[in-house]
């Protein structure tokens, strides 16, 4: 089995800012930071002092006594603290270092903070939960010159930078040292405001976890979030040094947690740090190569004077692709892991990223000219595959570069409504590299590059996912569309619809023998379904035929021998289909 933090850093280095981080207290306790709690005790002890009392029992258990409620930490530091300079100077002395304790190495950012504050710079983490009232993180992110968007209060949430606008966001659910608002007692635990509720479980539903450093069993509020969220998008890795507490049991198997074990904070961040950094730097094209391919591209297609320079372009950057894809460590007689299945797919995506990027931008941008640029490219790449015995699972991977360009240069074209480009891509484009000849979409759709079983081994996936392959697509693609489609939600929309458009186009094209109705069903098949399904892909799709009907564009270019009643039937039984699957 698969090293779990080899598993983590596979999916950290194929989804990058798709992880939250969660941590507690273990995280600042190295450096002799105190918890809350124990600072409440200290208070406990000093007002205790200024009654002239001394406490033979436990502090909490006076504090009890004398004043017939539960400590307040708020109320503590007003009742022995009179000014807010008081309180600062009485609280710096917790969290602010004096020389001698910097010599020491106390009160500082650990190697845990530092390797932290190095993921976020180098993008693979956005979000940060934190139980802890310290300034550790934003010390550690400051030297890497990053000003976080801190949210600490009710105040400054409502005011503040949305997630996904932001480079780095630390969510203090519990509060900062310099603010008497923190939370501390078990009631302030335990309920959260709507505003605050509702930011987590935003996070908690876009975004894998990594918890570290938090036993689960004080902060109630934080639990009820937790498990709040049903959807499991990304996995969940639960880090422990030693004994796990019964209330994190429970949440590690309510999200099906992995669990690492038998390690520190300070080690296993400087870990992922420095294995993720390892792997991405492992046979990646160069970001500038990627970004003058694109630049390249675009002068290319602004005049038609161009077009020779354009197919040369993407002959040789086809060529080269097709000669890295013979490497012989890509071998199909190799055995079957999920490691190396992990890094064959972090291969193909980086061999391919270059081309991609090129096919995308004349998918985009392009004219009628420019087709048959896209069409050759894409058939020259899927006919490089030769045909051989080996291992199943490795075989049907060879068909991966092929999909990731057609899925790409098609989403570029569904973007702008180029619905011949479409047609040339999935149905023109012909696979002559076996009998018999099919066109494309016949050949290379996500089952058959690989079964749902093989998908959920994919960076973030796991076996409770629908549509494993398809919802790591969606993810991946989205990446590469970021200058095109701005709002993400916008980007999974036309991912549907182009996915759903695809299964139509199969089930027309492809020959059903003694089978009956069967298309590819991807992400379409279940997102929107319950939370907005006016807005499904079969509801989005049916308003434009409602709208065009004969006049479709999909019609116009040939797709569904130009008929609207055969286009609708197809419709109905797709929709039929889908409804039909166990899963919905």
């Amino acid at each position: 089995m698969i090293d779990p933090i080899l598993s983590l850093v596979f999916s950290f280095a194929n989804n990058k800012g798709a992880y939250a981080l969660l941590l507690g207290s273990g995280i600042s306790r190295p450096s002799g930071i105190p918890t809350g709690w124990e600072i409440v005790l200290d208070l406990i002890k000093k007002l205790a002092q200024l009654n002239d009392e001394t406490i033979d029992t436990s502090p909490e258990k006076w504090y009890v006594q004398k004043f017939n409620e539960a400590p307040n930490y708020s109320f503590l530091l007003n009742e022995v603290f009179k000014t807010s300079s008081e309180r600062n100077n009485f609280l710096k002395q917790y969290f602010e270092p004096t020389d001698t304790e910097k010599e020491q190495g106390l009160k500082v950012p650990t190697k845990a903070h530092t390797s932290i504050a190095k993921l976020v710079k180098h993008g693979f983490v956005k979000v940060i939960i934190t139980t802890n009232f310290d300034r550790l993180l934003e010390v550690a992110l400051e030297k890497e010159n990053i000003t976080p968007n801190i949210i600490s209060t009710p105040d400054n949430l409502l005011g503040s930078l949305p997630i996904i606008h932001s480079n780095c966001t630390i969510i203090k659910i519990n509060g900062d040292y310099l603010d008497t608002r923190i939370r501390n007692t078990s009631s302030e635990l335990e309920e959260y405001e709507d505003e605050l509720n509702q930011l987590l479980d935003r996070v908690f539903d876009e975004f894998g976890l990594i918890v570290c450093g938090w036993s689960a069993e004080w902060d109630v509020g934080l639990r009820k979030a937790i498990e709040r969220c049903k959807s499991r998008r990304f996995t969940t890795y639960w880090i422990t040094k030693d004994h796990i507490s019964e209330y994190a049991e429970k949440i590690i198997d309510f999200r099906t947690a992995i669990n690492i074990n038998n390690t520190t904070a300070d080690i296993f961040f400087t870990e992922l740090l420095e294995k993720t950094l390892a792997i991405t730097e492992v046979e990646k094209p160069h970001p500038i190569s990627s970004k003058i391919a694109i630049a390249t591209s675009k002068k290319y297609l602004s005049d038609s004077k161009f077009n020779i320079s354009l197919h040369d372009l993407v002959l040789s950057e086809t060529k080269k692709v097709i000669s890295d894809l013979s490497d012989s460590s890509l071998s199909v007689h190799d055995s079957f892991s999920e490691e190396e299945f992990r890094r064959r797919i972090a291969i193909y995506e980086s061999k391919i990223e270059i081309l991609l990027n090129i096919l995308i931008t004349i998918a985009y941008w392009g004219k009628a000219e420019h087709i048959s640029f896209i069409n050759k490219s894409i058939e020259s790449v899927a006919n490089s595959e030769s045909i051989e015995g080996g291992l199943v699972v490795y075989i049907n991977l060879k068909k991966y570069p092929s999909l990731l360009l057609m899925y790409g240069a098609s989403i570029a074209a569904l973007v702008t409504n180029k619905y011949a480009y479409l047609k040339s891509i999935l149905v023109d484009t012909i696979i002559r590299n076996e009998h018999p000849y099919l066109p494309l979409v016949s050949k290379v759709v996500t089952y058959s590059v690989m079964e749902k079983e093989v998908a959920a081994k994919l960076p973030g996936r796991n076996e409770r996912n629908y549509t494993p392959f398809s919802d790591y697509l969606s993810l991946l693609f989205q990446k590469y569309f970021d200058d095109y489609i701005f709002d993400k939600n916008n980007f999974y929309n036309l991912f549907d619809k182009f996915e759903y458009i695809l299964a139509l186009i199969y089930a027309d094209v492809t020959d059903r023998g003694s089978w009956g109705f069967w298309a590819p069903v991807g992400s379409f098949g279940w997102r929107n379904h319950i939370y907005s399904p006016n807005n499904t892909a079969s509801k989005v799709f049916e308003r434009e035929l409602d709208k065009y009907k004969e006049e479709h564009p999909i019609l116009k270019v040939g797709l569904f021998n130009n008929s609207f009643d055969k286009l609708i039937e197809t419709k109905k039984e797709l929709d039929d289909y889908v409804s039909r699957l166990h899963w919905r």
